[in-house]
Parts: structure tokens; sequence; C-alpha cells
């Protein structure tokens, strides 16, 4: 069997992260390249890496983040990216008035900052070892991965960027004995910089390229070193950019040079010190890794503890059935079916196999102590129990899921939403069979157009000719707006193991959801003194008690609207809307065949009575048209509408059709303890079309 030149690699869900190829900063102002078209190197992968600029989607919007961070207090400005087909190049600007991006320019003044820049997941393609491809314009020979299909999201100012070579700097300057003096260019040193150099690095007597050629082979340069030098001094803050450096007239650089290289010799031993004794001999590879390449203390903590997380035995994927459920899934599906989630969305939402072994590990089911925990301890979690004094770290570790793709937000977001569903659609939904529903993109007022044909077909003459409909519109307005609330997983209920905040507290929020969203269209359906009105004829007042003969007067009045020629409208009547109260009367209306008694006390007796509108007018019946708190409600009062389909008396509009809530999670603020999540659904509602049905008010 001959081996494949190429093939499609299990990377697609791999984040690209890489830095800019050449990139100036100035002010607040930056511009460069953001990729040459060339290899790059990333952590997943132990081959070059090509971007394929040709499948390369740009979002309509770059915005400008710090260190890759997605959250709106770390966007500092909006980046423009350019595809030129070999390369990507870009400008933007950081938002000064935003307190970071702020300090970000101003730190930059005195310390270059990197760009690195962030690509969605896509497809990746594999190419073998001594095969070829092209991409970019350019000939790659394997082994090699190409990314395609990829989307360019962000850009970000980062201190350590995946290029070390690649940064952005602010023009700085320092003062010096009183006066400005320009910050040396890249290749220039003075007299004072050069002796600093000289004796850190004990060269001798060299020359300038000398010393040049030694900082790029220790990967520093001429502005790095002068950065160091200046802190020597123990600068003292002046005014805004610059740095205030006394002037001595014999400054003693070797002494300087020699105290500043015991400081960062024993600050390095108290890292290697640090490091020592959180591996004890465990990890002696690693170990020696975070030595040897200057990794922080805590950057050497947190690759410990993953390394003991991965090191310790994890929860396998369970074979059940022929099907396999991973760890997440199980606690997932144990969490939903402890909601009350009905077994058969759980399964939907997991694995049958998750759901049958949820049923077996977790028998007294899974609160939420007891998913903290899980997912905790799937992310290097230590403890056994959750109390006072470790729920938040627990919380903390479950909620970053850093170990594994167990998230405990994850997990409880779907069960809110799953559940909060539930309670929201538990609710009267009469609304939506009399009501058009239409999605919008946008919270701008939109406007509906219901065409007028007026003159009707007219006999051809001799000569053929046909004449011109006459046409004219009527307009109805709508708009979205957003409503929410936030609710909250709070400290007590996860110690408590309160069941109830995973049952009845988000079933409970999707009904207040669903009720809230119900007193807001009925009040604005029952607000229709104008709408039904003997202006648009379709409306009587003292009518007939619901009946036949009612629906008879009804059906009178709703077939003398006319259009705005005076023609028939064509529409036909298919709802009867009515209180709670009416229900009954108004089944027996639609399905009984034969009902009522002829005579009176005696003479009484039952006789077949035919129902003429048997099976014509479907009943839909809610309690708001009874609700005494609603301007406008009757118990009595019913009305006769149109399809929506065909002519509508009112529309709900929702905002990219989505009609039941979103539920969001974070980590609580500072002052609260626990875990919140918002809840909040965009919909608009406004009666539309008078033709669309009347009112019989009793």
């Amino acid at each position: 069997m001959t081996k494949p030149k190429i093939r499609a690699a299990n990377t697609a869900s791999k984040q690209l992260i890489l830095a800019a190829e050449s990139s100036t900063f100035s002010d607040g102002k930056a511009s460069g390249v953001a990729y040459t078209g060339g290899s790059f190197t990333q952590d997943w992968s132990g081959s070059p890496v090509y971007l394929d600029l040709d499948t390369l989607t740009i979002a309509a919007q770059i915005p400008i983040m710090y260190n890759h961070i997605y959250s709106p207090e770390f966007r500092l400005g909006v980046a423009r990216v350019t595809n030129e087909g070999h390369q990507l190049s870009f400008t933007g600007e950081l938002d000064a008035e935003k307190p970071l991006a702020a300090g970000i320019i101003k730190e930059g003044k005195k310390t270059p900052w990197q760009v690195s820049i962030g690509a969605d997941a896509g497809d990746t393609e594999e190419i073998f070892a001594g095969n070829t491809a092209v991409v970019n314009g350019r000939t790659v020979t394997g082994p090699a991965l190409i990314c395609h299909n990829r989307v360019l999201r962000e850009i970000s100012t980062v201190a350590l960027g995946a290029n070390l070579n690649t940064h952005m700097e602010i023009a700085a300057k320092y003062t010096k004995a009183g006066q400005d003096v320009p910050q040396t260019q890249e290749n220039v040193m003075n007299e004072e910089l050069k002796r600093y150099i000289l004796a850190k690095y004990k060269l001798g007597e060299v020359d300038e390229k000398a010393i040049l050629a030694h900082l790029t082979s220790v990967k520093s340069s001429i502005k790095a070193e002068e950065t160091e030098l200046r802190k020597l001094d123990t600068p003292a803050p002046t005014e805004y950019g610059k740095t205030q450096v006394q002037a001595s007239a014999n400054v003693d650089i070797d002494a300087l040079v020699q105290a500043a290289l015991a400081k960062k010799n024993t600050e390095n031993m108290q890292r290697v010190a640090s490091i020592q004794a959180a591996f004890g001999s465990d990890f002696p590879e690693l170990k020696a890794q975070a030595v040897i390449e200057n990794w922080s203390v805590a950057d050497s903590n947190t690759a410990l503890l993953k390394a003991m997380r991965e090191a310790r035995p994890v929860m396998p994927s369970f074979s059940i059935a022929g099907s396999n459920t991973t760890a997440g899934e199980t606690i997932k599906a144990a969490t939903m079916l402890t909601a009350g989630i009905r077994p058969e969305t759980v399964i939907a939402s997991t694995s049958e196999a998750s759901v049958d072994l949820a049923q077996k590990r977790f028998r007294s089911g899974c609160g939420p102590k007891r998913l903290i925990l899980e997912a905790a301890l799937l992310n290097g979690f230590t403890g056994h129990v959750i109390d006072g004094s470790n729920w938040h770290e627990a919380t903390d570790m479950a909620i970053h899921a850093q170990f594994s793709n167990v998230s405990l937000t994850g997990i409880l977001a779907d069960v809110y939403n799953k559940r909060m569903l539930e309670g929201f659609t538990h609710v009267d939904q009469a609304w939506r069979k009399i009501a058009k529903r239409t999605p919008v993109n946008d919270f701008k007022q939109i406007n509906s157009y219901r065409l007028n044909m007026s003159g009707g077909f007219e006999k051809v003459g001799p000569d053929g000719e046909l004449k011109h409909a006459s046409l004219s519109d009527e307009s109805y307005s709508n708009q979205a707006e957003t409503f929410g609330k936030i609710i909250g997983l709070t400290r007590k209920n996860i110690i408590d193991d309160d069941m109830g905040a995973l049952n009845s507290v988000p079933f409970g929020f999707g009904r207040l959801a669903g009720n809230s969203f119900n007193k807001w269209f009925w009040t604005e359906f029952l607000d229709n003194a104008a709408f039904f009105s003997s202006a648009n004829n379709n409306i009587k007042t003292s009518a007939t008690a619901l009946s036949v003969t009612g629906i008879d007067e009804a059906k009178a009045l709703f077939y003398a609207i006319t259009a705005a020629d005076g023609d028939e409208t064509g529409i036909e009547p298919a709802i009867l809307l009515t209180s709670r109260g009416l229900e009954t009367l108004a089944t027996q209306l639609y399905k009984d065949t034969q009902l009522g008694v002829v005579g009176v006390g005696s003479a009484k007796a039952v006789a077949p009575v035919s129902n003429p509108h048997a099976g014509k007018f479907e009943p839909v019946a809610t309690n708001y048209l009874s609700n005494s708190k609603i301007s406008g409600s009757s118990p009595t009062a019913y009305y006769l509408l149109a399809d929506p389909l065909d002519c509508p008396a009112i529309e709900a509009v929702f905002l990219d059709g989505r009609e039941t809530p979103f539920v969001e999670s974070s980590a609580a603020q500072f002052n609260t303890l626990g875990i919140l999540y918002r809840a909040y659904l965009d919909w608009g509602v406004k009666k539309q079309d008078p033709k669309a049905g009347v009112k019989m008010s009793v």
C-alpha cells in the first residue's frame, strides 16, 4: 500500500498563536507585517506550520487585545489587517482613554512590547517527509503542517511573544543632567554604555562590531542593555513618559555592573531553591528544564501541577454497549439528571452510555458540591472534600479547566440552559398560536409592509391589452429590546450541596422569563382600544356571549371588513381566542358536531342539534385575557383572528430568531462569593394589521 503524500491532521481544534514578523509602535499606533507567509512553530506541533492565506478569513473587526485574554476589559483598540496574498500586514491604534491601554502605552515608552496574532480553528493538512506542496506562492517540503480555512480573530500586545525578535517600540526619551537626550539608535552606543557591556560580559578591549556580534549570540541588543543600565541608578519618576536619572561625574561602571550581577545571582539562587523545594526528586527532566530555561517560580509550579495531573490515574473512557463515554460527559449527565432534566434530553446532550454510567456511579445524585469536586479533581485539585476553607480553590480550579476539557461553568451552563428552557416552556404558550414570529438581525426598528392590490381582473379587449393593477402598501413597525436577570450559585449553595440550586432555581428562573415575556406580549395585545375600533370596523360592543350565534355574529363582522379599495380582503378567520373561563365552551364549539337540548322543564328532551362551526376555528385560551392587572382584559370578551401566517394581528420579533433565553456564566465579582449566571432574551412585540381579526366585547 502506497503511503499518501498528505493527509488530514487531527489538529483542527488547535488555535494558532504566532508573533508578527516585524512591527513598530509609537504613541499607541502600531503597524507591521503580521505574517510573511513562511513557516512558524506551535507548541502543539513538532513540524513547521504554515498558514494558508488563500483560505484565510479576516474577521470584520480585528480587536487589539492584551495577551490573548478574550474579555471586554482587555480590549485595547482596533486593528486593520490586509491580506496581500503572500503576507499579512496590519495597522492599528490603542484607545488611550482606557486605563489598561494607557498603561501599556506609558510602559512601552521604556520597554518594548511584542505583537502576537491569534487565529481560530480550521482544517489542517499534514505533508509527509520528502513530499511537497505549494502554499502562499512557495513550495513547502515535508514534514510540515498547512492550516486551511482559519479565521484571523485578534492581535495582542504581549510581554513575550512567539518570536523573541518581534516587538512593538514606543519612542522613549530619558533626561540626564537636566537635558533631553535622544535614545541611542539600534547599533549605536555611547562610551558609558560600551563600558557597561564590556564589564558585564567580560569582553576585554574589543571594538563595537565585536560587541554587537556578542550581543546577537546571547540574544540581547543595544536597546536591552541600555534599559538594564538605566535601571541601575534607581530612577525617580517625573513627568509622563520621562525618567530622571541622577548624573555623576565619575560613575563606577564596573561597580554598578558587579552589584547588578550580584543582585541577579541572588535572585536566581532563590528561584532555583524554590523550584528545587517544589519538585523534590520528582520529574527531574522537567525540573532541569525549569532551571535552565529561567522559568519563574509560578510558571514552574504550574508546569509541576500539570505533570502531576497527567501522571496520576484519571478516569478512563468507559465502554458500555459498544459506545465510549468520557469523565466529562458522565459528570455532565449525572448533573443534568440530578437537576430533573428528562433522560431523553440528557441522552441527546451527552450519550446513552454517559447516562447509564452516571446512574450507576452517582446513585445519590450529583449536587453542586459533588460537581465542583469532580471537575476540580480533573483539573489538578488534590483535596478529597470541599468545605469552607478550600471551596474557593476548588471552584477556581473547576472553572478554569487548565488540564482537562471538563469545565464547571460549561457543565452548569448546559444544565441551567436546559432546566431554564423547561421552565420557560412550561408557562402559557398561547401567544405562539396567534402571533407572527419574525427573526431580526439587530435592535433597529423594522417596518413590515403588506401589499394591497385593487381593481381586480378585467376582461381583455380585442386589442389584447392587459391593464395594470393598482398597488399600495400598509406598513407596521416593530423593534427588539433586551430583557434579562442575573442568578447566582452562592458559596452557601456549594457548601450545603443545595440540590435546589440545580433543579428548582433554574426552572423557576426560566418560568420567570416566560412569565415576563407573556406579560409584555399580552399587555401589548390588550392595549387595543385604537386597534379594535369602529373606525377599523372590527369590534362589536354589547356582543352576544360566546355561542353558535355569537360566532355567527363574529364571522359576519370579520367578513364585513374590506380592503383599501372597498373590495373583499380574501382573509379567512382561523382562530377563536378566549379566556380560560370560556375554554371548555370554545373547545365544544370546535370539536362537537352535535350539541344542545330542546324544550324546558318537564318538556325538555335531548335532540340532535347540528353545530355549524365544528372544526372551523381552532380554540386558543389564555388566562391573560381575564387578568385584571392588565388594562383591557375581560373574562367574557372573545376574538376571531386570522392565521398569523396569512395576516397577523400581532407580531413578536426575536434577535437572530432565538426564542428562548441565553445563559452565560462567569466567576462572581470580588464582593460576591460564588458563580454568577445571567439569562437574557431579545424580543419585541407590536400589533400589526387591524384586518386580521375582530373583537366581540360582551
